[in-house]
C-alpha cells in the first residue's frame, strides 16, 4: 500500500465545465495511461469525483509516489475559467478530510500547490489566493473569521454568484 506523505493541488488549464471524464480520456486515451493521473477531480458543481483509487500511485507530480493529487476543473489563470465557491468549499472539504485520515501530512505541513514542485503556473493562484487556502484547508479556525475565498477574484459560480 502507497504510503502517502503530500497532498498536490492542480487546476485542469482548462474550461471549467471539463469533467473528470473528459480528463481521464486526456490521460488515457491521449496519453496512453493506465487511468486518470489524479486521485480526485472536483467539477464545476462542487462534485468530487474519484479518480485513480488511493492506494494506487497517481500521474500528476513526478515522482508521484507518496502524493496524492486533487485537479480542480479550470484554469485560474484566465478570468472566466476560475474556480467558483463550490468547488472551492469542495476542495477544503476534501483536504480536511483527507489530514483526517492521514493526519501525519497536515503534521509536516505537507499541501502543495504543483508549481511549488515544477517549474510550471499549476493551480494559477497568486500567493495571497493560496495562503487564504491553505490556511482554510490547514486550519480549523480560518472559516469561522473571514468568508472563505474572500481573496479569490472572479471565484463565483455560473449564475454570477460569489
Amino acid at each position: 500500500m502507497e504510503h502517502f506523505e503530500s497532498i498536490v493541488i492542480h487546476h485542469s488549464a482548462s474550461p471549467r465545465s471539463t469533467t473528470a471524464e473528459d480528463i481521464r480520456s486526456w490521460h488515457v486515451d491521449d496519453n496512453g495511461w493506465d487511468d486518470i493521473g489524479y486521485h480526485f477531480v472536483i467539477e464545476a458543481n462542487g462534485s468530487v469525483v474519484i479518480g485513480r483509487r488511493l492506494p494506487k500511485t497517481g500521474a500528476h507530480a513526478p515522482p508521484n509516489s507518496g502524493r496524492i493529487g486533487i485537479c480542480i476543473t479550470g484554469n485560474n489563470t484566465t478570468p472566466n475559467s476560475r474556480w467558483n465557491m463550490r468547488q472551492i468549499y469542495s476542495l477544503v472539504s476534501l483536504v480536511r478530510h483527507l489530514l483526517a485520515v492521514f493526519p501525519w501530512i497536515k503534521d509536516g505541513e505537507k499541501l502543495f500547490r504543483h508549481s511549488e514542485l515544477k517549474d510550471t503556473k499549476c493551480p494559477g493562484l497568486r500567493e495571497e489566493e493560496w495562503t487564504s487556502l491553505y490556511r482554510a484547508c490547514m486550519d480549523t479556525e480560518v472559516l469561522g473569521r473571514r468568508p472563505l475565498g474572500s481573496d479569490l477574484d472572479g471565484a463565483e459560480d455560473e449564475g454570477g454568484h460569489r
